[in-house]
């Protein structure tokens, strides 16, 4: 496993829900792969996440909505894939 962490914002379109699954598929190589989704979007990615990929909530445009979480998923997962 690698030390990379990878935080998707995204994932809810034609093309990011094909980069979200490739994520979880190839998940074993990262130390953390998560999702940014709005509140609205959650139940969307409810398979997924029972899959042991993250569900970070909050919308990109308010970083105020996650920030308690985006801290730490700042931290932890440096590479932002934006889809």
């Amino acid at each position: 496993m690698s030390s990379q962490s990878v935080l998707i914002i995204g994932a809810s379109g034609y093309i990011g829900s094909v980069v979200a699954q490739e994520f979880l598929v190839q998940k074993s190589k990262f130390a953390r792969v998560a999702i940014l989704s709005d509140v609205s979007k959650v139940e969307k990615f409810a398979d997924i996440a029972r899959s042991g990929m993250e569900v970070v909530v909050g919308s990109f445009l308010e970083p105020s909505s996650f920030k308690g979480e985006h801290r730490r998923t700042a931290k932890q997962c440096p590479n932002i894939a934006h889809i």
